[in-house]
């Protein structure tokens, strides 16, 4: 696959970072006094993984009306974030020898996340990763979601860009059908801690399964 320009996710697809849930819910359950068989529903857990982090804590406070004000709340989740990125976050198998390999073919790279930029510059310096990207971009900034294309069309704009002439990598079957739908090519990230891997590996041109790595894509996408 020919390319112009990369755009890449970060969490689960570049660092591996995922499990953050199974173990905010459990420190959730423990800290505001659930109990140890409290578990989050499925569908409830899938939906706020995509969406922005300040949204999720609304919809958690919201959703389980834990015994403390949102403003306290907020502050336990957002330092949780900041604890769990700094110490227990670690780049992918196969991230940094592809990323090698784009660079030395001269193809310009950023960092697309619904994650806000604060936490992924911190986290892509922390992990040695910030130097292969020319930008971050976030969801954030723009207000939505990654159901909405609006993060990939300005990755795009920023590399100078048509879509169709950019790769998504991506480790979310909804971000992945997002970016398939602007006509930008699509890799799928296979990660264990996330959900649907059907329906990424539909959207995926190129879809990384497990055991294998983005390693695996030297000399494929160039």
């Amino acid at each position: 696959m020919k390319i112009h320009g990369a755009i890449f996710d970060m969490d689960g697809t570049l660092i591996d970072s995922l499990f953050y849930w199974k173990e905010y819910w459990r420190d959730f359950a423990e800290k505001y006094g659930f109990g140890k068989e409290f578990s989050v529903s499925p569908q409830f857990d899938a939906r706020v993984r995509t969406m922005i982090y300040s949204e999720v804590i609304q919809e958690i406070y919201k959703e389980y009306k834990p015994n403390t004000s949102l403003a306290d709340f907020t502050q336990y989740s957002l330092r949780y974030l900041d604890v769990f990125y700094e110490t227990r976050t670690y780049v992918k198998d196969g991230v940094i020898e592809f990323l090698d390999s784009l660079k030395q073919c001269g193809i310009p790279m950023c960092v697309a996340s619904a994650t806000g930029q604060k936490h992924v510059l911190a986290v892509l310096k922390h992990l040695g990763l910030i130097d292969y990207f020319d930008f971050v971009v976030s969801c954030v900034d723009l207000g939505v979601d990654k159901s909405m294309p609006d993060v990939y069309e300005l990755a795009a704009k920023r590399l100078g860009l048509a879509p169709d002439q950019t790769c998504v990598f991506e480790d979310s079957y909804v971000a992945l059908e997002t970016a398939k739908r602007l006509g930008c090519h699509t890799v799928g990230v296979f990660d264990p801690n996330n959900y649907s891997q059907d329906r990424l590996c539909r959207a995926a041109e190129i879809y990384i399964a497990d055991g294998a790595s983005m390693a695996d894509l030297i000399g494929v996408i160039h």
